[in-house]
């Protein structure tokens, strides 16, 4: 595998790469009992509610019961999300890596769609304050990944250019085809081995953390 040089940041998403996300574990049955069209639906959607500063997971499910005209479905989404703090895992290989990399003076950042109330159980877990420099959050900024800016004020933030990022995520889509098009280092996570070989667009598909401090050559 070849390595990184000079990369002086990483960027993480969170859902699916640093924590489970008992959200997207349970999309095909809410989709089922929205009536919905399908997972694409589902996250339009759901994105209403992460753009916004929601304070509590019951107003959330609120908003977007309201938002799919599914008011009367309220009771059954909250049951399947009951406990949200208890289904919300971190994976092993996180904290080591991370620890393994702000040791070594790189600037380490976030980056996450996810409505408020969700990401302040994660937070808990993932002890977000100690680890990251900074983290940009949807409903904070109003603003969902793909889209460009998200990724740009991270590296504002950072105060570097793109091409000294690194980008860590499991969706192609959201975390991985923007910050490429930006010039940054790509890596995507594929922990439930979605895919047979790397997708156009993406530098390293990775199956863990770990592989992380060969990529950008710590070992």
């Amino acid at each position: 595998m070849k390595k990184i040089h000079m990369i002086k940041a990483v960027i993480f998403d969170l859902w699916g790469t640093l924590v489970s996300s008992p959200l997207s574990e349970n999309t095909d049955q809410i989709v089922k009992i929205m009536s919905l069209s399908g997972k694409k639906e589902f996250w339009a959607k759901w994105g209403v509610v992460s753009i916004k500063p929601i304070e509590t997971l019951e107003e959330a499910i609120t908003v977007f019961c309201r938002t799919a005209e599914k008011e009367d479905k309220f009771d059954e989404i909250r049951k399947i999300l009951n406990k949200m703090d208890e289904k919300i895992i971190l994976f092993e290989d996180v904290i080591p890596t991370l620890l393994s990399l702000k040791k070594i003076g790189l600037s380490l950042s976030l980056i996450t769609n996810t409505d408020k109330p969700s990401f302040l159980m994660a937070s808990k877990k993932l002890n977000v304050n100690t680890i990251f420099d900074f983290v940009i959050t949807s409903f904070d900024v109003g603003v969902l990944k793909p889209k460009k800016r998200i990724f740009l004020l991270a590296t504002k933030k950072l105060k570097l250019k793109p091409s000294e990022c690194t980008m860590v995520g499991d969706s192609l889509e959201e975390d991985i085809l923007t910050p490429k098009k930006l010039s940054m280092f790509t890596v995507l996570i594929d922990r439930k081995n979605h895919y047979k070989k790397v997708p156009q667009g993406v530098d390293y598909l990775i199956k863990s953390l770990v592989e992380l401090k060969e990529i950008l050559n710590l070992d």
